[in-house]
């Protein structure tokens, strides 16, 4: 009885899926970027006499291209009653020319108290906000552990871990 398949043939599909294998395992940046990150350091701006302080920010991205993310942010030089907001969004992402697009599509501000002052403060957040077309980061660093990106516009350098 004449075996099924040849050697020749049975090596040939064993190599063919081995490279077909290899080739769906092999990173690349929309791969590698999927997943939850944590900010590795605070985030500070000096603006307008006011200092601005980004913390516990975490974003997700998902395989779809879509994102959420949340960062607690408090404002010094200001009475307490409106110095602190939790910003909550969710959105889009993709990756063209080794930069980070972002947009927004849902975004809610919390402020820290109940003060009217607060409340309208957040809802002009989120105006603000929701009008951003998109922002563009440039990837300095991205592997399975670690994400830098860099934005021109403000000139920050942001560090994320998993």
């Amino acid at each position: 009885m004449k075996p099924f398949f040849k050697p020749s043939i049975l090596k040939t599909v064993l190599v063919t899926s081995a490279i077909a294998l290899g080739a769906c395992s092999k990173a690349t940046p929309e791969t590698l970027i999927v997943g939850d990150w944590k900010q590795g350091a605070p985030i500070t701006i000096e603006e307008a006499g006011t200092t601005v302080s980004m913390t516990d920010t975490n974003i997700t991205y998902a395989a779809d291209g879509t994102s959420k993310g949340d960062v607690q942010m408090t404002l010094s030089g200001v009475p307490a009653d409106f110095a602190s907001y939790m910003i909550s969004t969710t959105g889009t992402w993709k990756i063209e020319d080794g930069m980070l697009i972002e947009g927004i599509s849902d975004i809610d501000v919390k402020p820290g108290s109940n003060a009217a002052q607060a409340i309208a403060i957040a809802a002009q957040m989120e105006t603000a906000m929701a009008a951003e077309v998109e922002s563009r980061s440039e990837i300095k660093t991205l592997t399975k552990d670690s994400l830098v990106v860099y934005q021109a516009e403000t000139d920050l350098t942001m560090n994320f871990t998993r």
